[in-house]
């Protein structure tokens, strides 16, 4: 069973992707922001799979992506980064190829995940896998 961890502060969020992905028969692990997020990879480094949220309280998902980078955390796991803006999404998208160039696949979600939009979110999540 894959093991993906979900790193988001909106408790909506994160039950509706645990619902997802547990439908999916993945085994998902939360957190509310990034500190945390961090503690639960530390702990899960057989991991198959994070989940982050760009913007949340006590560390956001760049900065947290930056402390796995400086730890050498889980840093060849393939990473969704969670967004609301897709301006933002584009522009960060640069930064992180450019520093990361050597380290896991990275790749983009643009929020909301509404109802319609569900099967698009697994079918990224699959090929965020399929490269393991």
């Amino acid at each position: 069973m894959k093991k993906i961890i979900v790193i988001d502060d909106s408790l909506i969020i994160l039950r509706t992707v645990d619902e997802l992905l547990r439908k999916e028969g993945f085994e998902v692990l939360k957190a509310e922001d990034g500190l945390a997020g961090l503690n639960l990879i530390k702990k899960n480094t057989d991991c198959d799979l994070i989940i982050v949220d760009l913007n949340m309280p006590k560390m956001g998902g760049f900065e947290m992506l930056d402390k796995m980078y400086e730890e050498d955390i889980c840093i060849d796991r393939p990473v969704i980064i969670f967004t609301t803006e897709s301006i933002v999404a584009k522009e960060n998208a640069v930064k992180v190829r450019e520093k990361n160039k050597s380290t896991g696949r990275k790749t983009w979600y643009v929020k909301p995940l509404t109802e319609d939009r569900y099967e698009n979110f697994l079918d990224t999540v699959n090929a965020m896998l399929e490269g393991d």
